[in-house]
C-alpha cells in the first residue's frame, strides 16, 4: 500500500468541481484527506429534501474516479423540537449545511481497522 499522492489529491479535487459544474450540488471540496489514498468530501445541495442523501449518494458515486470507492455518506443531524400540543417531535433545522462522502483509494476494513 502506498501513501496518498498529490494526484490523487487532484483528482478529487476535479471529481468536486465536476459535481458542481453539473449542477447539482451547491458546493463541493475536499474537507481532509489521510495517509492512505482516503478522503473525506463535503457537499452542500442545492435542494434539500427527504431524499437528498440518497441523491447524494448516487451523484458521488456517479462521479467517483476510477480506481476509487464511496465507503460512505453521512448527512447533518436533525435539530428535532417537541410539540406537547400533538405530542410528537418536529424537525425545525439540521445541524449543517453540508454532508460528508467518505472516498478510499484502498479497501477499508473495518474490523482490523486497516486499509488493503
Amino acid at each position: 500500500m502506498t501513501a496518498t499522492t498529490e494526484g490523487q489529491v487532484e483528482i478529487i479535487k476535479a471529481m468536486c468541481q465536476s459535481m458542481i459544474d453539473a449542477g447539482v450540488v451547491e458546493e463541493a471540496w475536499v474537507n481532509d484527506w489521510g495517509r492512505f489514498g482516503n478522503f473525506d468530501i463535503f457537499i452542500v445541495p442545492l435542494m434539500h429534501d427527504r431524499h437528498t442523501t440518497r441523491k447524494l449518494s448516487a451523484l458521488a458515486k456517479q462521479f467517483v474516479p476510477k480506481g476509487a470507492k464511496v465507503r460512505s455518506i453521512y448527512g447533518p443531524d436533525p435539530i428535532r423540537e417537541w410539540d406537547r400540543y400533538n405530542r410528537k417531535s418536529r424537525i425545525i433545522g439540521y445541524s449543517r449545511k453540508s454532508w460528508s462522502v467518505d472516498v478510499d483509494f484502498f479497501e477499508y476494513d473495518v474490523d482490523s481497522n486497516h486499509f488493503h
